[in-house]
């Protein structure tokens, strides 16, 4: 049998781990992972029903905020807690599986998801928050402007992140049903552009690429970046997108779609009839 490829090593693994330490043990709560806890507390409190035995994977952070905002009578009757994907869950473990920005600094996601399908027992949910493809864009320019100004050319200092449309396909590839894809996208004006990158440590996403360059840029790096990010009335406007999948381990008992071609109502005539109305 051919061995399948190893995925590309696009982050260091070793360094991201430090960062995401580093990013667990300071002080504060960063506003992202809250933000993003309540809005997974509001997913779970529309699913009807409670859950058995959940697997919640994040900083401290999204884990304490989740179950602040989650009322008492929705937690999970047990609940196990990593700050990154576990490779040990066993097959149909759990009935839940909550991730909060974590998956986007992996580099094999597609087998991440894989085996956390896996660890679902049927009809279990499978719950992410990841950063989007359209974050950070002023940051991202004003770093390539620096670079250019420093170093004479392009490095790698913003990760690639996964858009809406890869999200959905990952969950297809996944093996995961009833596949939804949506999103939060929200601007936050900083004062100084160190509080948009302490933001970043918060959540342990500051670069931690294997191609990012080996030197220390400068101590002037971070002015140079400032100089050239697009402004708005000596703010510093950082997009933020924040992708949410959501699947389900397939259960028999799961409504099903519809086969094609078994619709009794052609979409030209239901328009049409709601035009005429």
């Amino acid at each position: 049998m051919r061995e399948q490829p190893s995925p590309p090593q696009i982050f260091n693994a070793k360094i991201r781990d430090i960062k995401r330490s580093r990013a667990a043990r300071r002080a504060g709560t960063s506003f992202l992972l809250r933000r993003c806890a309540e809005d997974a507390a509001e997913r779970l409190i529309d699913v009807n029903r409670v859950f058995d035995r959940a697997v919640i994977i994040g900083l401290p952070d999204f884990r304490d905020a989740l179950l602040d905002y989650l009322p008492t009578g929705k937690h999970p009757k047990s609940i196990l807690d990593y700050r990154d994907f576990p490779a040990d869950l066993e097959p149909q473990s759990t009935d839940l599986i909550l991730s909060g920005l974590v998956l986007q600094s992996l580099n094999d996601v597609p087998e991440v998801m894989r085996s956390a399908r896996q660890a679902l027992v049927p009809d279990g949910l499978f719950l992410s928050a990841i950063l989007g493809g359209e974050s950070l864009l002023g940051l991202r320019r004003a770093c390539f402007a620096a670079d250019l100004e420093k170093l004479g050319g392009a490095a790698a200092r913003v990760a690639p992140m996964i858009d809406m449309q890869q999200a959905a396909g990952l969950l297809g590839a996944a093996g995961l049903a009833l596949p939804v894809v949506d999103k939060d996208s929200f601007r936050v004006n900083y004062a100084k552009l160190q509080t948009l990158i302490e933001d970043l440590r918060d959540i342990g996403e500051t670069s931690a690429l294997s191609a990012r360059p080996d030197r220390f840029p400068g101590r002037d790096y971070l002015n140079i970046a400032a100089a050239n990010y697009t402004r708005d009335n000596s703010k510093f406007p950082a997009r933020f997108e924040i992708i949410w999948m959501t699947g389900w381990a397939p259960d028999k008992n799961q409504q099903q779609p519809l086969k094609p071609g078994s619709a009794k109502t052609r979409l030209s005539d239901a328009l049409k009839q709601i035009r005429d109305n």
